[in-house]
């Protein structure tokens, strides 16, 4: 009954009542009888004055409820809504330099009366609106062409990406300590290499499984020379014979349209290529610009080594190179397949956003 007042006729009944000498449980039936429910919690802090209205009424004060102010106002919601629903939302301590509240307030409003969820913006390239007509296009012929259906078996693509020795054996940003207690002074994250040590590696992934890494050799810059020398010969001489024996034909290489891969000189190597092996080439009109978000390499396999990585312990470039190999040797034709899926289904989403990106719809 704590806290619950009752009317001044109710009390008055219950003083009478207990002159006269009435127990308890009589001024409980007594009052019942008149209709009002009443505990013996209740009559006993009536008769012995216990809360804050009696209290005030024995000292001859003015009673007053006090009720905290809401700080969860309309207006309040409407001025927080105004700054972060936008492309580059305020902070909470900035929010709270222009709202009377409190960051837990801050969130409550956020989370639960907008309804609102944090996420990550992505990191994309930024388009101009002929980029987007170029992705749009090129898209749908990649599909139509060169994916849809089982067509997708017969295609290799390739890309590049850099790995360093300081990917490994990472340390995590988070850790836990109690309430009110520092982060030992040993536990930090520290850079140990302003240059990390690394080298390029050239994934390659067909619609029959993943081929062999190719190791790049430090210090070497991708050019033409270079490009043809150390990635398209092999690719031609010894991994599509060896995953493509008889069809080589049926065959459709994919790359990007970085300049050592469209170079006249590297043209002309391919042209060459095809006219001995019959090996073809994607044209470079029909391979979208910007846009790792339709390149297999880009969205699932390096992204998946370097989270690999992230757990192995390499010391030397040698190990690292090592590492690398034995978890690219773990992805296995179903992993392809699925992968591909995903890229058709990329493909589909770039045209159906008139080329924008799709990062933010999957």
């Amino acid at each position: 009954m704590k806290g619950k007042f009752y009317s001044h006729e109710i009390e008055a009944m219950i003083k009478i009542l207990s002159k006269n000498h009435y127990s308890y449980k009589m001024i409980i039936e007594a009052l019942k009888r008149e209709g009002h429910k009443v505990s013996k919690c209740g009559i006993s802090r009536v008769l012995n004055s216990i809360g804050r209205r009696r209290v005030a009424a024995m000292n001859a004060e003015k009673f007053g409820v006090f009720r905290e102010r809401k700080v969860r106002t309309r207006n309040t919601i409407k001025a927080v809504e105004k700054l972060v629903n936008c492309e580059n939302p305020s902070t909470y301590r900035v929010i709270q330099k222009k709202m009377p509240c409190s960051l837990r307030t801050i969130n409550r409003i956020i989370h639960e009366d907008l309804a609102l969820k944090t996420r990550r913006k992505k990191k994309v390239h930024r388009l101009k609106p002929q980029d987007k007509k170029i992705r749009k296009r090129s898209c749908r012929i990649l599909y139509e062409r060169y994916l849809a259906g089982d067509k997708s078996e017969f295609i290799v693509t390739l890309d590049e990406a850099w790995f360093y020795l300081s990917d490994s054996n990472k340390k995590r940003k988070n850790c836990y300590v109690k309430r009110g207690d520092r982060i030992p002074e040993d536990w930090i994250n520290d850079c140990k290499e302003a240059f990390p040590s690394g080298f390029m590696v050239v994934g390659i992934l067909s619609g029959r499984g993943a081929m062999p890494l190719i190791k790049i050799p430090k210090e070497t810059k991708i050019n033409s020379t270079v490009y043809q020398a150390k990635v398209l010969s092999p690719i031609f001489d010894n991994f599509i014979p060896n995953f493509y024996p008889g069809e080589a034909e049926k065959v459709h290489l994919h790359h990007d349209r970085a300049t050592s891969h469209t170079s006249r000189s590297t043209r002309s190597f391919i042209e060459e290529k095809q006219r001995e092996m019959g090996i073809n080439v994607i044209e470079t009109k029909n391979i979208p610009v910007r846009s790792p978000d339709v390149a297999p390499l880009d969205f699932y396999c390096f992204g998946m080594l370097k989270q690999r990585l992230f757990k192995r312990r390499p010391t030397t470039l040698d190990g690292l190179w090592n590492v690398l190999k034995d978890e690219w040797s773990k992805i296995t034709v179903p992993d392809v397949k699925k992968c591909f899926a995903s890229w058709k289904k990329r493909c589909r989403l770039v045209v159906k956003n008139q080329g924008n990106h799709i990062e933010q719809l999957l």
